[in-house]
């Protein structure tokens, strides 16, 4: 087999899979949205354009739900955006990379997930790159790589010949472009490293609560189950420490929330620094509420780390003057501790550091209290 005809071949698969993901994953979306992918399998060359490649038509009114778009990216892996239009004219374009970014934020599920996107569309800088379908392949290439790092990943707009608009995967044209030219091998690996770069910062926004940068309540949820699935097979202990800050709500009231997102802030510093293993989780629960996961820990060891805690914060000696147990910000502390079993799911576990931190707010707070009513 000479050199071409390896190209060719490599093209050929290219092209195979391809068309499979886009037929497998359009038959979920013909209720809900008009697509129509162009595929065209002549040979690549220099004079090849925009037309030869395949091309994606997502096309939704700007007043559709939020949750309809989310449950379109998280369904259809591949698609890179979607083309917005408002009495069927074009408006411009919500890539994946940022609409993850806005539902990512604070409060971003509330605020956009049962509203039109258009609640979502005014805090999008939408300034995409519109290219004409005749547009040479490596000329286009060209201008995505002279994008600003932000936006070099975005999709291409294509207008085709009837003036409609189409959606262009960034990957899509780099492979057109190692297909025509040796040079384009480089560009592509340069890029993959960027998308990388790129998938690892969303998954990140997508894990880490924004305020405090401590794991959010999903990353945390996952992070559980999956540790009680390996310390279940390893007949190991886990152990769960979840606390809360003592009248926060009147830190609020007094303090006001700027200050109290502070206080937050520094409570979750003193967390996560007493988290010291690698294989430690600390996270934000949810509101004033936090959470540290310990994996291969027994409840002695368990217990040490909330004290130490305990111990972290009263040296930060955070005011709180309408606390009712001190003049510092505190915390109460629940301990639960136990060998994962088939029998049960790692819900048991959360159950139980939760009654620990009830008996600890009732018995007065500012306190750590471990599951099975031993009080220390």
């Amino acid at each position: 087999m000479n050199k071409q005809e390896d190209i060719t071949n490599k093209k050929d698969k290219i092209y195979q899979l391809l068309r499979h993901e886009v037929i497998e994953e359009n038959n979920l979306f013909t209720r809900l949205f008009s697509q129509e992918i162009n595929f065209n399998n002549t040979s690549l060359t220099l004079d090849s354009t925009l037309k030869d490649l395949s091309l994606y038509d997502f096309r939704v009114d700007i007043s559709i739900l939020g949750e309809k778009i989310n449950y379109l990216f998280n369904t259809y892996k591949t698609l890179p955006g979607v083309i917005i239009t408002e009495n069927n004219n074009f408006l411009g374009v919500i890539s994946r990379r940022q609409f993850l970014e806005q539902i990512s934020r604070p409060y971003g599920i509330d605020l956009f997930f049962k509203r039109s996107l258009q609640s979502l569309y005014k805090f999008i800088p939408n300034n995409p790159l519109i290219l004409s379908h005749y547009t040479l392949i490596v000329d286009a290439t060209q201008t995505v790589l002279e994008r600003p790092l932000d936006f070099i990943d975005e999709p291409i707009v294509v207008i085709l010949n009837n003036g409609e608009p189409r959606l262009l995967d960034v990957k899509q044209l780099l492979i057109a472009h190692s297909n025509i030219h040796q040079l384009a091998t480089q560009l592509l690996t340069d890029l993959a490293l960027k998308l990388e770069c790129t998938n690892h910062q969303l998954e990140e926004l997508v894990n880490v609560d924004a305020l405090t940068h401590l794991a959010n309540r999903r990353y945390f949820n996952s992070f559980l189950e999956r540790e009680w699935k390996r310390l279940q097979r390893q007949k190991e202990s886990l152990s769960l420490i979840i606390c809360d800050i003592d009248y926060f709500k009147r830190y609020n009231d007094t303090y006001g929330h700027v200050q109290g997102d502070k206080c937050l802030q520094k409570v979750a510093k003193v967390i996560q620094d007493s988290a010291k293993r690698s294989t430690d989780l600390a996270a934000r629960y949810g509101g004033e509420e936090f959470a540290i996961i310990l994996p291969d820990t027994e409840i002695n060891g368990a217990f040490s780390v909330a004290k130490n805690l305990q111990e972290n914060l009263q040296n930060c000696q955070i005011i709180h003057q309408n606390s009712q147990v001190n003049n510092y910000v505190t915390l109460s502390i629940g301990v639960a501790s136990l060998i994962p079993s088939l029998e049960e799911t790692e819900e048991i576990l959360i159950q139980e550091a939760d009654q620990a931190l009830y008996q600890s707010k009732i018995k007065g707070r500012n306190m750590i209290n471990v599951f099975s009513n031993k009080f220390f």
